[in-house]
């Protein structure tokens, strides 16, 4: 039940961007930056829906335990972009901590 749960909450934070103006206001700021966002959104998207078997599962087999990394660093860096580049384009500052979970 974990992966469709990811998968629908990246495709939830995707929609958010682009329906929220957001996209828009990140490709005024920084050309370009929109694009490659959306393409880690999908990226992500796709490769948690490529993911076959249960996580505790995939992480025994080779094939899918490299998708699990691939997820990871496809999320990390949705991450990255929204602390660095979105957030900077809104004129929203963040705390030192602001994406540690608390």
């Amino acid at each position: 039940m974990t992966l469709p749960i990811i998968t629908a909450n990246l495709k939830a934070m995707r929609s958010l961007f682009v329906d929220s103006g957001f996209s828009q206001l990140l490709g005024k700021h920084e050309p370009g930056a929109e694009k490659s966002l959306l393409i880690d959104f999908d990226r992500a998207i796709k490769t948690s829906q490529d993911i076959q078997h249960p996580i505790h599962d995939a992480l025994k087999n080779a094939e899918q335990y490299i998708l699990l990394q691939y997820l990871k660093t496809s999320i990390t860096n949705i991450q990255v972009s929204i602390k660095r580049q979105l957030t900077e384009a809104a004129d929203l500052p963040l705390s030192f901590n602001a994406l540690d979970g608390d």
